[in-house]
């Protein structure tokens, strides 16, 4: 059977070119591996435990920003006001002259 490349380059092999020697009890090897795929783990559990936090952060900025947008006056309530501010700067001209 041919080593595929992937493979060979974590060391994870199988066959009479493993590195346990053929299959004949090469548990240190094994051992060595698991030992070097749990602190892996720990590392990446770490980083995963940072990338939680970083998400419910941005999750509560995110409803934040929300309920700021939802505040914002919407443009028929912009349009009311601006055609109120024009109506009545037309009125006060209309009865200054």
């Amino acid at each position: 059977m041919a080593e595929k490349p992937v493979a060979r380059m974590y060391g994870v092999v199988s066959g009479p070119s493993s590195k346990s020697g053929g299959g004949n009890g090469g548990d240190s090897s094994l051992e060595a591996r698991v030992a070097s795929l749990e602190d892996k783990f720990e590392r990446i559990d770490a980083k995963l435990d940072v990338i939680s936090r970083d998400v419910s952060g941005l999750i509560r900025e995110v409803s934040y920003l929300k309920g700021r947008v939802d505040a914002m006056p919407s443009t028929l309530q912009m349009l009311a006001f601006v055609l109120a501010v024009l109506g009545i700067a037309g009125l006060a001209k209309y009865f200054a002259i």
